[in-house]
């Protein structure tokens, strides 16, 4: 079983809301987008629970590890690879980009699709996700040296 250290898991909840409520008021304001505050918020959420988890790892059975996740190095270099693409998502929305982003999401997720639709859609999914993890290993990075470790678990530790 997953052993989570006590008082982790309520801070690793109250840090998500708050980096979650930061950027989807950042990002709604750079868009010039308030509608979709919501949206954003729910994305970073459930994305920065995620990789929280994605911290105990190693503390669960190698093979059930490799069947369900992602290894950590994979999600890193993704979410720094889709991260290039910053610029043309904001300021080029055509459609061959997001056919581009969606064939290099299925690169490391192989999705198989009925509908054009649905592949559009999963990519800027993908897409917005990574962003999100990005941002998330950026704040982890910085904020290191001040003990507020997003997923270091002996940071957390009451």
């Amino acid at each position: 079983m997953l052993k989570v250290p006590k008082g982790i898991e309520k801070r690793s909840i109250y840090l998500s809301i708050y980096l979650s409520i930061y950027l989807s008021i950042y990002l709604s304001i750079y868009l010039f987008s308030f509608q979709e505050i919501f949206f954003h918020f729910i994305i970073f959420f459930f994305f920065f629970l995620f990789v929280r988890f994605l911290s105990f790892l190693p503390n669960l059975n190698k093979s059930f590890r490799e069947k369900y996740f992602f290894s950590l190095k994979r999600i890193f270099f993704l979410s720094f690879f889709l991260s290039i693409f910053f610029f043309f998502h904001f300021f080029r929305r055509t459609l061959t980009n997001t056919i581009f982003i969606f064939f290099l999401a299925s690169f490391f997720f192989p999705i198989q699709l009925q509908t054009f639709y649905n592949c559009c859609y999963i990519s800027v999914s993908l897409h917005l996700a990574f962003h999100s993890a990005f941002t998330a290993i950026l704040i982890t990075i910085s904020t290191h040296q001040k003990k507020t470790f997003f997923f270091c678990e002996h940071c957390l530790r009451p």
